[in-house]
């Protein structure tokens, strides 16, 4: 239920959620401008985000457009609270989704923190000018089932959707005649080209954890940011079993990577399993410039910047701090390196 107060000035927001399917057990108050619309960072008119009515994500949207955040939020796991952040709840599942093309997020210097924090999928949304506690997934993945280090790769002639299997043919008879789903490995239709994305992230502030900056699709921009990641390994497991780690994460073509820091906090002592400060994917032609990397503790078995499947990338002007390798280049990649200033 949603009541409304309003004065010469604002607007009152009242949220009582009951039930799983609308952010149950949720109390949630707060004020906004009575427009709705403000100036963003940049000096440009923009829409005052505020909360859906909706179960998660706490803030979705669907209509293109420039909006902004004039508050900074939380979300709790049970019972899905959404609060200011000051009550500093537990982290939960989706905060922020976007379905649309076309959405520019600045955050005004406010803070979003949840498990995750951000997913947008479609072409050319942007977030700039804030804190994210948690993960950012931007960009859509195309004829590929699994990404990131650790997979062997293989090639299949078609996606495995029932939608794209040869006619005649259910997925469950070809999963039956091609029975090659073992443990890490990826199957990959190069034949579909990857999806235009060109996503922006710009002037943002994350602390999270491994595989929290997600990125797929190709354009992709990340710059002026810094990135704090703090990578753990269960050590009771089997490293054999587990997969490599890595913080950032750009599958496809054509990004560029510049004018950041990453500070990569590991816990990998033994350095039995490879931890992967960024690793690019399938991602020819792009470029990583500009940036700083440091990685504090054990430096055993660390890789700052990491290549597979991607040739004539531009790796250039970057300082690196602490790393077991600088780069790896690996996978049928290739890469011009230049002005690269290594510091152990």
């Amino acid at each position: 239920m949603i009541k409304k107060v309003l004065g010469k000035k604002i607007m009152t927001y009242i949220v009582f959620c009951f039930g799983e399917a609308l952010l149950a057990g949720c109390a949630y108050s707060h004020s906004y401008p009575q427009s709705m619309a403000t100036v963003n960072s940049r000096g440009e008119a923009c829409i005052v985000s505020k909360p859906t009515e909706e179960a998660l994500p706490h803030f979705w949207f669907r209509e293109s457009g420039k909006y902004c955040f004039i508050h900074s939020y939380s979300c709790s796991k049970a019972p899905y609270a959404l609060s200011i952040t000051g009550e500093n709840p537990p982290p939960c599942d989706q905060m922020v989704g976007v379905s649309v093309d076309n959405v520019d997020i600045d955050l005004m210097g406010n803070t979003l923190k949840s498990y995750d924090v951000i997913s947008a999928y479609k072409n050319k949304n942007s977030i700039r000018n804030g804190e994210i506690k948690g993960l950012i997934k931007m960009g859509a993945y195309n004829g590929i089932d699994h990404i990131g280090p650790g997979y062997k790769v293989l090639d299949e002639p078609f996606w495995h959707t029932d939608n794209n299997l040869p006619a005649g043919v259910s997925l469950k008879d070809w999963l039956a005649l091609n029975p090659r789903r073992e443990k890490n490995v990826a199957y990959i239709n190069r034949s579909i080209p990857p999806i235009e994305i060109n996503a922006l992230i710009e002037n943002i502030h994350l602390q999270g954890g491994q595989r929290d900056l997600q990125l797929a699709g190709s354009g992709n921009v990340v710059r002026n940011s810094h990135f704090e990641f703090s990578i753990k390994y269960d050590k009771t497991k089997d490293p054999a079993s587990v997969l490599p780690e890595y913080g950032a994460l750009q599958y496809g073509p054509r990004a560029v990577i510049e004018n950041n820091t990453f500070d990569v906090y590991v816990d990998n002592d033994d350095g039995a399993i490879p931890t992967y400060v960024m690793y690019l994917q399938n991602a020819a032609g792009s470029i990583v410039r500009g940036n700083t990397i440091r990685i504090h503790g054990s430096k055993k078995n660390t890789i700052a910047i990491g290549l597979s499947m991607s040739k004539d990338v531009l790796i250039e002007d970057n300082v690196i701090e602490n790393a077991g390798m600088p780069i790896e280049v690996s996978g049928d990649s290739s890469a011009t390196q230049r002005n690269n200033r290594i510091k152990q």
